[in-house]
């Protein structure tokens, strides 16, 4: 760490910081939210399904730490940071991953609401899918 400068340290300890955050708030929001995420209901005037949302952001978070953890290896290689993590990890990221995390919600609830696992494992891989790659999303548009 002697090799870097002092502003792509302080950088780099941002970035790990949220690696700890973003790691312990969806297994938080699982942990809390389990009984209402895991109800067996299927009627859409239920309002429990809505809960399924949780998993879903839950598991766009997780996605997003795995890219975060695979960028700050590549930065330590790279000796360099190029963006400011203390504005995008806490407000803009989350809130991209909060939108795109209601697609999966709005497909998988419609098309395979009465086979619960199949909503689970669906729906939590394309959260994780769109978490990961959310940077790509400036590519895309």
């Amino acid at each position: 760490m002697s090799n870097l400068n002092h502003s792509v340290y302080n950088k780099m300890k941002w970035r790990k910081i949220f690696v700890v955050i973003y790691f312990i708030l969806p297994i938080a929001i699982i942990l809390l939210f389990h009984k209402e995420i895991f109800t067996i209901s299927v009627e859409a005037k239920d309002w429990s399904i809505y809960y399924r949302l949780f998993w879903c952001f839950a598991c766009g978070l997780l996605g997003f730490n795995i890219l975060n953890i695979k960028l700050i290896i590549r930065d330590l290689k790279q000796k360099k940071d190029e963006i400011d993590p203390k504005w995008t990890y806490s407000i803009f990221y989350p809130i991209i991953i909060a939108v795109t995390s209601t697609i999966p919600f709005f497909i998988f609830n419609i098309w395979a609401n009465r086979l619960l696992t199949l909503f689970f494992a669906g729906a939590g891989s394309f959260s994780f899918f769109l978490g990961y790659y959310v940077d790509s999303f400036y590519n895309i548009f």
